[in-house]
C-alpha cells in the first residue's frame, strides 16, 4: 500500500484547494503497515494508563538498523518502551512542530496532535511545516501529512477539538503515556485543569509536560507524578576500580583502597559490588553494598545484612570494584502546588543566577495579563486561548504588564517574592514588548529539551526535569545605550508577511 494510500480522505480534504478549508473535528493523518487498528479514547480509557509498562509477554522486536544510535544510548528495554508509547502534543506553533518532530525520530509508537488554532502570518516564521498556502487552515490538520512523511513507523493523528472534549478530559488523556502542552490551545487555568488531571489519573500519573517560547524567552515545567521511577539516573557505563587492598575498620564496614594510578568515581551513597577479590571470598557473592567517605583513592564499604567482618577470611590480593547502579524515585508536584513552591530553578546560566525566579514572575503575570484582557475582552483569536499578548514595541503595555509583576510579585510567597533590587524593570519591559515574537531558534532550543523530557517520561531512562526551567537570550535583541529596546512600536508591527512572527 502506497502512502497516498494510507492517507485519510479527511487529512487530504484538510490540505485541499491550497489548505483554505478548515479541518473536521477529528481526522486520523495516516496509519501504518504496523497498526492498521487503533481503540477509541473510550476503549483506550476502560483499560486504563499504562505508562511505562509493557503489557505483552514477549519482548517486543526493533529495528537494529533503524535505532543503532539511539539502542547505544538508552539500551533495549528503554528503547522498547519508547516503541510502544503515545504521545499528546497539543498546539503545532514552532515548538510544538519541533517536539513532534524530535519525538516521532525517536520511535514513539504514536502521535496525536492537537491544536484549535488556525494559520496566520505570525506562525510562518517559526513552523517550518507552514506555508502561505496553508492560511486560515488549522494547524495540525496542516503539517500532518508532512510530519508523517518524516518516519512513516510512527502513527500521526489529528485532533482538532476543543479543550473540554480533550485536554480537560480524563477519558482522553488516559490513553497517553505522555501529554505536551506547547501552545496557546488553552487558557492558564485549563492547564492546572489538564495537569491535574495527569496528576491523579486513576491508572497511574501521566507524565505531565508544559513548555513556552515567549519572543526570547522560554519556560519548562515537567509533572510525572508523585512517584516516577527512574530506571538508570544518569545513563553512563558504571564505574569500575581495581582492588589494592581491603582491610577492616569496624566489625561491619570495611575500608578498601584502589591502585595509586587510578582515581575512583564512586560517591556517597552509591553502592558497588566486588569480584576476582582473592581471600575475602565472601565479598564475591554480587550483593550491593553501600559505599561512604569516598577518597580518590579509597572509600568504606558497608557490608550489611548480617555479614560481619569476623566472617571474612582474610584479604590475599586483587578484585574488581564495580559500581551497582540502583533505580530511584523522583516525586514532582502539581503545576498548582510548584508555582508557588517551586524549589531550585535548573540554572542555565551563572552570569545569571537570579533570571529564573524573575522570570518565573514574568510568566505568571503573564498569564494574569492575559485573564485581565480576555475580562476586557481582548481575546487572542484565531481559535487561541485566554486574552491577548502585550503588543510588540507598545509601551502602554509594557507599562500595563510591569505594573501587572508588582500585583503578582505582591501576592507571591516571601521565598518568592521579588525585593526591590531584584525587580529588574528593564528585563520585564524587555518581555512584555517581545513576548508575542516566534522565533525559530528558541522553538529549536526548546523543543530538543521537551522532546528529551518525553523519552525520559517514557522510557524511565535518565533523571527528568525538575521542575522549573527558565531561559532568556536578551542578548540577541537589540538594546540601546542603557539597556532598553532600540526598536519604536512601529518597527515591530505586522508586515503580513511570513517573517512577522521575528518581526514582533
Amino acid at each position: 500500500m502506497s502512502k497516498r494510500d494510507r492517507t485519510s480522505s479527511s487529512s487530504l480534504a484538510a490540505k485541499g484547494a491550497g489548505g483554505a478549508s478548515s479541518s473536521p473535528p477529528t481526522t486520523e493523518a495516516k496509519r501504518t503497515k504496523k497498526n492498521t487498528t487503533k481503540p477509541d479514547a473510550e476503549n483506550m480509557a476502560a483499560n486504563g494508563n499504562n505508562n511505562n509498562n509493557n503489557n505483552n509477554n514477549e519482548p517486543m522486536e526493533l529495528d537494529e538498523d533503524l535505532h543503532s544510535r539511539q539502542l547505544a544510548v538508552y539500551g533495549r528495554d528503554a528503547m522498547r518502551k519508547l516503541a510502544q508509547a503515545k504521545v499528546l502534543i497539543s498546539g503545532m506553533n514552532g515548538l510544538g512542530i519541533e517536539v513532534a518532530k524530535n519525538v516521532s525520530l525517536a520511535g514513539v509508537s504514536a502521535i496525536t496532535i492537537h491544536d484549535t488554532i488556525d494559520t496566520d502570518y505570525k506562525h510562518l516564521s517559526s513552523q517550518f511545516y507552514l506555508t502561505e498556502a496553508n492560511m486560515g487552515t488549522n494547524r495540525a490538520a496542516a503539517c500532518a501529512e508532512k510530519l508523517q512523511d518524516l518516519n512513516p513507523s510512527v502513527d500521526i493523528n489529528v485532533d482538532t477539538r476543543p479543550v473540554e472534549q480533550t485536554l480537560l478530559d480524563a477519558a482522553f488523556l488516559s490513553q497517553f503515556n505522555v501529554v505536551v502542552l506547547a501552545g496557546d490551545t488553552c487558557t492558564a487555568e485549563q492547564a492546572v485543569q489538564c495537569d491535574n488531571i495527569c496528576h491523579n489519573a486513576a491508572g497511574g500519573s501521566i507524565p505531565f509536560i508544559k513548555a513556552e517560547t515567549r519572543g526570547v524567552f522560554g519556560t519548562i515545567f515537567t509533572d510525572f507524578g508523585p512517584t516516577f521511577h527512574v530506571s538508570d539516573a544518569d545513563g553512563e557505563l558504571p564505574h569500575t576500580g581495581i582492588v589494592a587492598s581491603i582491610s577492616e575498620m569496624d566489625e561491619t564496614t570495611v575500608i578498601v583502597t584502589n591502585v595509586d594510578d587510578e582515581r575512583l568515581e564512586f560517591e556517597d551513597g552509591e553502592f558497588v559490588t566486588f569480584s576476582e577479590v582473592k581471600g575475602m571470598t565472601q565479598l564475591n557473592d554480587g550483593v550491593a553494598r553501600k559505599v561512604k567517605n569516598c577518597k580518590p583513592h579509597s572509600f568504606e564499604v558497608e557490608l550489611g545484612g548480617s555479614m560481619k567482618c569476623s566472617d571474612l577470611s582474610p584479604y590475599e590480593s586483587g578484585g574488581l570494584v564495580t559500581q551497582a547502579k540502583q533505580p530511584k524515585t523522583v516525586s514532582f508536584k502539581t503545576l498548582a502546588a510548584a508555582t508557588n513552591d517551586p524549589g531550585e530553578f535548573l540554572l542555565c546560566d551563572f552570569a545569571k543566577f537570579t533570571r529564573p525566579a524573575l522570570l518565573h514572575l514574568a510568566f505568571l503575570a503573564l498569564d494574569s495579563y492575559r485573564s485581565q484582557r480576555l475580562a476586557a475582552g481582548e481575546a487572542m483569536g484565531g481559535g487561541a486561548a485566554g486574552g491577548r499578548l502585550p503588543a510588540p514595541g507598545d509601551d502602554a503595555d509594557a507599562a500595563a504588564f510591569v505594573a501587572t509583576c508588582r500585583e503578582t510579585n505582591a501576592s507571591l510567597p516571601p521565598a518568592l517574592k521579588q525585593d526591590d533590587d531584584m525587580f529588574d524593570e528593564k528585563v520585564l519591559t524587555l518581555f512584555a514588548k517581545t513576548c508575542a515574537g516566534e522565533i525559530n531558534p528558541m522553538a529549536a532550543l526548546f523543543g530538543g529539551f521537551v522532546g528529551q523530557e518525553v523519552v525520559k517520561a517514557c522510557s524511565s531512562k535518565f533523571t527528568p526535569l525538575n521542575q522549573f526551567f527558565y531561559f532568556d537570550s536578551c542578548e540577541s535583541l537589540p538594546l540601546d545605550g542603557d539597556g532598553m529596546l532600540a526598536l519604536s512600536k512601529e518597527d515591530m508591527a505586522p508586515r503580513g508577511t511570513r517573517h512577522d512572527g521575528q518581526i514582533a
